[in-house]
């Protein structure tokens, strides 16, 4: 079950928002405060319960958090993407950055280029005012550092490539299908407001048809962005990484030509966790097709290792979401299940960085140790009775004999 939520002001399926000068040609100064206070932090025992059984139909989902009816099977929903209410302490302000405020921002020349850019946008045949608002001009320009021509060049191209795909309105036919082809899921707000989504490759084994999903996943993103967010941002977790599976070149490329070329200065920052060794073979054939900007926004990291997300983590997400994505990339690295269904953090707390984790790491090994050897001994335990059991009734059965 889901329920439908309130939008933040944007247009389903297009590349931008409303002009908030319509929207909130009140409001005239930067937000960057979040309105809810406890957004960052949960409560201590100030947690939802939820029945160990419990079923996704049981929960009240808001529909604008779920791209799919039914969930991927290895997604635990976090508690906080359960109902209207428990998102409502973790939603972002309506407004970030207010039109006015960004603008405000440009020097002369670029408010100047600005202009012209925009002025030729709208003379074009394919303009659409929903799609090339403001803040949509603003990114080409940027995109292309200003240079009118070639940031006009880049646009049109992108409005013939919507035209020609459709892609504003794709949805990914496998997840309909199966939703345990991919798990490209929404998570949560990172601490400067932009939509975060998980992503897992042992959870998502289809990888012939990456960039309709991904597609599909960007358009969410977007639709989930206060006003003055451009960006999201990906977390990608690499275990089950399979060279023969996954180094296929040209799937990736795809996706980074169409981030590159559709999707200007959308991605705020690219995590990959746990990336094997093998990985960087294939990194190094991206390198080319992928432009300095870009690579400086992918991050690698790790979580029994350095550099680790303990450490890097705290400063990009406020909890509940970071502890979300500790418990995620725990069960993926074991391959457990998703039980129970809802997350919900560990009451006994997480980490604060490396050197905690190594203590937490050492401790679970012994702890591993200690829990083999009991399970040996018990073992041989029970050989040794069975034995006894054996060796009395032979006993016995000579005693009658």
């Amino acid at each position: 079950m889901s329920t439908e939520s309130p939008k933040v002001h944007r247009d389903p399926g297009s590349d931008g928002i409303q002009d908030p000068i319509d929207a909130h040609a009140a409001n005239t100064t930067n937000i960057h405060t979040n309105a809810n206070s406890g957004v960052y932090e949960e409560a201590a025992g100030d947690l939802p319960h939820f029945p160990e059984d419990t079923k996704e139909e049981d929960l009240d989902l808001p529909k604008e958090c779920f791209l799919l009816q039914k969930q991927n099977n290895a997604f635990q929903i976090p508690y906080y993407l359960t109902s209207l209410g428990e998102l409502s302490k973790v939603r972002p302000p309506a407004v970030v950055q207010t039109w006015e405020a960004r603008h405000e921002q440009l020097d002369a020349a670029q408010k100047e280029k600005y202009e012209t850019f925009v002025g030729m946008v709208k003379e074009a045949r394919w303009y659409d005012p929903k799609t090339h608002d403001s803040w949509c001009c603003l990114r080409y320009l940027i995109a292309r550092h200003f240079d009118v021509n070639k940031s006009f060049h880049m646009i049109e191209k992108t409005a013939e490539w919507l035209k020609e795909t459709g892609s504003a309105s794709w949805t990914c036919e496998h997840c309909m299908e199966n939703p345990n082809d991919h798990l490209g899921q929404f998570v949560g707000w990172d601490r400067e407001h932009r939509p975060v989504m998980f992503m897992s490759m042992r959870w998502g084994p289809e990888r012939k048809h990456p960039l309709r999903h991904m597609v599909t996943c960007f358009n969410h993103l977007i639709s989930l962005m206060p006003v003055g967010v451009e960006k999201w941002v990906c977390v990608t977790d690499f275990e089950t990484y399979s060279h023969f599976k996954d180094s296929k070149p040209s799937m990736g490329i795809s996706v980074i030509q169409t981030i590159q070329n559709h999707y200007p200065e959308r991605l705020g920052k690219m995590i990959c966790i746990n990336p094997p060794g093998i990985f960087w073979v294939l990194w190094k054939l991206f390198h080319p097709v992928i432009d300095p900007v870009t690579r400086s926004k992918v991050e690698f990291l790790y979580t029994e290792d350095k550099p680790s997300v303990y450490d890097t983590f705290p400063a990009l997400f406020g909890n509940p979401l970071r502890s979300f994505l500790y418990d995620s990339y725990h069960r993926s690295k074991r391959d457990l299940p998703a039980e129970p269904l809802v997350w919900l953090p560990d009451p006994d707390g997480y980490p604060k960085n490396y050197e905690e984790r190594k203590v937490q790491l050492k401790e679970m090994k012994e702890k591993g140790k200690e829990v083999k050897k009991a399970a040996k001994e018990k073992k041989e335990e029970e050989k040794k009775a069975d034995h006894e059991a054996k060796k009395a009734a032979k006993k016995e059965e000579k005693k009658h004999h």
